[in-house]
């Protein structure tokens, strides 16, 4: 069975939202490696961005909200 997860990040600016969306994309391949079957990136605003995938492992969906997390205090 699969698991589920999607977060919303609301940064201050258009611009941490793009450094943010940047990060992700660089380790989109780390993530795939560590249980991710499948991740997308949604921008819903200048300053918010959806993040879901589907993860094998609740395991690894704990990793996983952990790993967007720092992304958002990078």
């Amino acid at each position: 069975m699969s698991i589920f997860r999607n977060v919303v990040l609301n940064l201050k600016t258009e611009k941490e939202c793009e450094r943010a969306i940047n990060l992700y994309k660089e380790q989109l391949s780390s993530l795939t490696s560590s249980g991710i079957l499948d991740a997308y990136i949604c921008r819903l605003s200048k300053e918010s961005i959806l993040f879901f995938a589907t993860i094998d492992t609740e395991d690894n969906a704990k990793k996983y909200l952990k790993r967007l997390g720092r992304l958002s205090q990078k």
